[in-house]
């Protein structure tokens, strides 16, 4: 599925719940996403690309608060493997 496509669906699902224009933005579930996948004890490197980020630092610096102790051991992993 292209990005157009989730767009359009996206749209469809607003507009069919008269939500077109009232700020929703699909974007906003990033965070949950993200937070989901930490909690899910994803490793930190597959987070990484899951969200398309080049380094470690947004994830780290916007989501470290959500398992604090769980992304320092992964971090102290990923620094391990260098």
């Amino acid at each position: 599925m292209t990005i157009y496509q989730l767009r359009y669906q996206w749209d469809k699902l607003l507009e069919k719940n008269n939500l077109k224009n009232k700020g929703f933005r699909a974007y906003r579930f990033r965070h949950t996403y993200c937070t989901r996948l930490i909690a899910a004890d994803i490793k930190l490197p597959k987070i990484q690309s899951l969200m398309g980020d080049s380094t470690l630092d947004v994830i780290l610096k916007t989501y470290n608060h959500i398992k604090s102790e769980k992304v320092s051991d992964e971090v102290k992993d990923v620094v391990n493997t260098f």
